[in-house]
């Protein structure tokens, strides 16, 4: 497991192999508009299955912020500090610019965006049936099976104030095994 320095000393984080980029078909790094206005926000994820998904938002006055893909619905609380997915609550809070990693990969899938300062970061691998997140830099890992609701798709919503920035890269990821 790769270490990380946090806030409270060096961590144990969960986080991507970096062959994960050997699957990797497309890219799409989008800022959204600033600021996100309470409402549901579409996110370009068109037909894509499989994907490597990574959100970093400010918090501002939101109440909420939900990411939802495939009808999933990943909850974002700012008073708890947690992620609420699949009935379960992880803690997710805002953290410093060089707090945890980030996906570090060649032209054309990065160099990545640096980091905000006091922003929440969340990265999600998403296949037909699982969903793995990975929240402040891998300090918070959790992994789910799940059969899909909804056809490929997802947007952001935001609840009961605005965040000042966010932005999302999608990255599309081919099947490992063959069709």
């Amino acid at each position: 497991l790769p270490r990380q320095s946090t806030a409270a000393g060096v961590r144990w984080v969960k986080w991507p192999v970096r062959e994960i980029s050997e699957l990797f078909t497309h890219s799409l790094r989008e800022d959204l508009p600033r600021p996100v206005s309470a409402g549901e926000h579409a996110l370009r994820i068109g037909s894509q299955e499989w994907l490597d998904l990574e959100l970093e938002f400010m918090p501002g006055s939101a109440r909420q912020v939900v990411l939802i893909i495939r009808g999933e619905r990943l909850v974002w609380d700012r008073e708890a500090g947690t992620l609420a997915a699949f009935g379960q609550r992880m803690p997710l809070r805002p953290v410093p610019a060089g707090t945890g990693r980030r996906s570090e990969f060649a032209a054309p899938w990065g160099p990545d965006f640096v980091p905000w300062e006091g922003s929440v970061r969340l990265r999600v691998l998403l296949d037909r049936t699982s969903l793995e997140l990975f929240g402040e830099g891998g300090a918070v890992a959790a992994s789910f099976c799940f059969l899909p609701g909804q056809p490929p798709g997802g947007a952001l919503e935001v609840r009961d104030g605005e965040i000042p920035r966010a932005r999302v890269t999608l990255r599309g990821l081919r099947p490992v095994w063959p069709q």
